[in-house]
């Protein structure tokens, strides 16, 4: 096994993709070889998906190594064009990356293309953030007036 492989299966068992189940999500896959596959998926075929590519595929591996939530399929089409440059061949297989350096340092750099190009999901996230501050700030009103 090589490192890059290793490193993909310790990156495997910590993922969990079943918080993933409610939101369309980018996947990056690790399918051999040193390469990755990113695609997207909509939560209620995300369980369904990976199985039917991890059984029936021409991958060597096929080991979801991250889950990014996105807003969207086009969010899909920005990280691609983003990694042009890290574009493989592999089978003929449209979406597969080779990494420079680790798989860690490849996935944090998509974790920063999402969060960069995903400003509807940034306001999503923003505006949970505002309501739970408002409830605790009611809460604390509340606990302050029962003194």
């Amino acid at each position: 096994m090589s490192q890059m492989d290793i490193e993909a299966e310790h990156l495997e068992r910590s993922t969990e993709w079943s918080k993933y189940t409610n939101t369309c999500v980018l996947y990056v896959s690790y399918i051999g070889e040193g390469l990755v596959k990113i695609g997207s998926s909509d939560c209620q075929l995300l369980q369904r998906e990976l199985k039917h590519i991890s059984s029936e595929s021409q991958y060597i591996q096929w080991r979801p190594i991250k889950y990014f939530e996105i807003s969207g399929r086009p969010i899909e089409t920005i990280i691609h064009k983003c990694l042009v440059r890290f574009n493989a061949s592999y089978n003929k297989q449209k979406e597969v990356y080779r990494p420079i350096g680790t798989l860690t340092e490849f996935v944090d750099m998509i974790k920063d293309l999402v969060a960069d190009n995903d400003p509807k999901l940034k306001m999503t996230y923003m505006e949970k953030k505002i309501f739970s501050l408002k409830n605790e700030v009611i809460i604390l009103k509340l606990k302050n007036f029962d003194c």
